[in-house]
């Protein structure tokens, strides 16, 4: 039995090697566990998580499909229409109801303001942006309005072949011109007034819409009072002009008319949205910052429809 025996070293020694076994099992054991409660708890997390995102998102579509929409800015929109007109004197809002593109009316205005003029409705025809469907469209509708204050309808200006002839300069009788229909021409032929003046005449006829009175003349830039009054009693001013309508025209389309400024316009239109639109052209008398002597003029080429 004694070869059997153990000595106390030995005995230390497995003590000591089964402590470590044990140590070694126990840690695993914990490692373990810890491993096991960590996944529970990312799991319940996560869980969680996603239940509140979900509820969060349900809060916000809820509230999304309760809140009003917002407004799309309306866009300015004008019935098309057909109706009687001359070229040389459209004004934008009606070119717009005609169904004429700006662009065609931004060439149309160009051609008019460095004098020229639309005899007859082929030359209507070939301003650029006009195309065939729209001219067979407004060309029953095509009014030109000829010297002698007489207006011939597109099938009698209709001519393709004109041959224009110029004729030496005459002395023009008294009462003969009527300032809102006579051509260039007529304007050359007066007493001191040579071309570049008769196209100033002509272009601003065309930016105010036509004169009201043969006074108006007097504003053209380069008419002295002197060219006036030589030539004020031989014109005539039959008052036919185009408004613009003031509810419907951009501040844009306002500042260009010759009465009416850049800041008076933005000053107006800002009126119109304040009070949606106006029936009545005296109700701009109620805005105070408007000089009330050059609104009474620009009134006159306003109105409401």
């Amino acid at each position: 039995m004694k070869q059997f025996a153990i000595s106390k070293k030995e005995k230390n020694g497995l003590f000591a090697l089964g402590c470590v076994i044990v140590s070694v099992i126990l840690l695993n054991l914990i490692n373990s566990d810890k491993s096991n409660k960590i996944v529970t708890i990312n799991y319940a997390e996560a869980t969680t998580s996603t239940d509140q995102n979900s509820n969060l998102r349900n809060r916000i579509n809820i509230e999304y499909a309760k809140s009003p929409r917002p407004k799309a800015k309306s866009k300015e929109i004008i019935k098309k229409s057909y109706f009687d007109f001359d070229p040389n004197n459209l004004d934008a809002v009606s070119a717009k109801k005609l169904g004429i593109s700006e662009y065609a009316y931004r060439n149309l205005s160009n051609y008019i303001s460095k004098g020229g003029r639309i005899s007859s409705a082929e030359k209507f025809s070939k301003i650029y942006g006009i195309n065939p469907e729209l001219f067979e469209a407004l060309k029953p509708y095509i009014k030109i309005i000829i010297s002698q204050g007489q207006s011939k309808t597109s099938n009698e200006t209709s001519k393709t072949n004109v041959v224009k002839v110029k004729y030496p300069k005459k002395e023009i009788q008294a009462n003969s011109i009527e300032i809102n229909s006579a051509v260039l021409e007529d304007f050359e032929a007066l007493s001191g007034i040579g071309n570049v003046l008769a196209s100033r005449i002509v272009k601003y006829r065309n930016s105010l819409g036509g004169y009201i009175s043969v006074d108006q003349l007097r504003e053209v830039y380069g008419m002295q009072d002197s060219t006036f009054n030589n030539i004020k009693d031989k014109l005539t001013c039959n008052g036919m002009i185009n408004k613009i309508n003031i509810n419907a025209a951009s501040d844009s389309i306002l500042s260009k008319h010759p009465y009416i400024s850049k800041q008076e316009a933005k000053v107006i239109k800002k009126y119109l949205h304040q009070h949606d639109s106006i029936e009545d052209i005296n109700q701009l008398k109620s805005i105070m910052s408007l000089d009330k002597a050059k609104l009474d003029k620009m009134s006159k080429y306003l109105a409401v429809n």
